[in-house]
């Protein structure tokens, strides 16, 4: 009779990644009670992700973590994968139902459509199949840590794994409550202390605190976070570019195969790039020429992600302001084969009506 189902529900699905290789994760197509059947006859979980057209870091996902062969090889093995445009048919609805506030979201479930755990936000591959196993195996949930919390809402160890969970996910919000009473609970030699100290850090943008902490303890145990979260708000709070570039050198070298400060450093890379496209105070063709030397010296970090999509983007504006109409095609068309999407396909048009 299992079988049966099985092939049943595959006569009126199709999987949309065939004719593709095994390198990428396997999304099933078909309606939301599709897959919570087939999920229910492959007594698997299912991971349904919620995008939409516009997000650009669920194309990251798509690139980046879906085409992994590992991530991939372990997703298709061990769960349902399901996609749907939370903008679009039954999406809408779901998302309603799943309380979906940003994107990319994905909510694992069992094949009753129960809530298991969910991702908020795009995680480096490492970091996101690290959920992702602790989901497959039943560890780590955020349900249990709710259970946990609700049996002892004054537990130390409660509050602080329930924070730390709220933390990894991307709900900050959330994060704050439950890491707040472990700061005013916590011994304050201890390491869940510390830990929240820092995630309070960076989440309230208090750069003195992290900076202490890589001072003193330069091979700590929260050191690579330290780095990490201290770069971004060099850069991204007090506008130092020269400082959050030595934190992130310094980061890189520390870490040289950290896929999490390899991310945090492209991020800024972006960053750069857009402040120097937009210094109106410098000539068109000088903005060029630096754009595009910090692009080419960076070029191992942006390679086939949307950060260079946008890039290239930035970069066919100023030719086309420049007058170079072929080098803005080049830009715009490289940008498009990357993220396909109405505002890049507009600007490509307006390369082309130019006189």
């Amino acid at each position: 009779m299992k079988i049966k189902i099985i092939l049943a529900l595959l006569l009126c699905m199709f999987i949309s990644s065939s004719g593709f290789s095994q390198e990428q994760v396997k999304f099933t197509s078909g309606s939301f009670q599709d897959v919570l059947s087939l999920a229910k006859a492959e007594n698997k979980i299912i991971m349904a992700d919620f995008f939409t057209d516009w997000c650009i870091w669920c194309v990251e996902l798509d690139k980046k973590v879906y085409h992994n062969e590992d991530a991939a090889k372990y997703m298709n093995e061990n769960q349902i994968n399901w996609k749907t445009d939370a903008e679009k048919g039954e999406g809408v609805e779901l998302a309603k139902k799943y309380e979906i506030n940003g994107f990319p979201t994905i909510v694992f479930m069992d094949s009753d459509g129960k809530e298991i755990d969910r991702i908020v936000g795009y995680f480096p591959t490492s970091s996101f199949m690290k959920i992702v196993k602790d989901i497959n195996e039943r560890k780590n949930l955020l349900s249990d840590f709710i259970s946990a919390y609700n049996r002892n809402p004054k537990g130390l160890e409660e509050n602080y794994l329930l924070g730390k969970k709220y933390f990894d996910i991307g709900d900050m919000e959330n994060a704050m409550k439950y890491i707040s009473f472990v700061l005013s609970t916590a011994d304050k030699n201890s390491d869940m202390y510390t830990d929240c100290l820092l995630k309070n850090a960076a989440i309230e943008g208090n750069t003195k605190i992290l900076s202490d902490y890589i001072k003193n303890e330069p091979s700590g145990k929260f050191t690579k976070d330290a780095y990490i979260n201290l770069a971004d708000l060099t850069y991204g709070k007090e506008k130092n570019l020269e400082a959050a570039e030595d934190l992130y050198q310094v980061a890189l070298k520390k870490f040289p195969s950290d896929e999490d400060v390899a991310f945090g450093y492209a991020l800024f890379v972006r960053g750069k790039i857009y402040s120097i496209t937009s210094d109106s105070n410098v000539s068109v063709d000088e903005r060029i020429s630096s754009a595009e030397k910090l692009y080419s010296d960076n070029l191992q970090y942006l390679e086939g992600a949307t950060l260079e999509a946008s890039i290239r983007a930035r970069l066919a504006n100023l030719y086309l302001k420049a007058g170079d109409k072929d080098n803005a095609l080049t830009n715009i068309d490289k940008a498009i084969s990357i993220f396909d999407n109405k505002t890049y396909r507009d600007l490509r048009n307006k390369i082309i009506s130019n006189n």
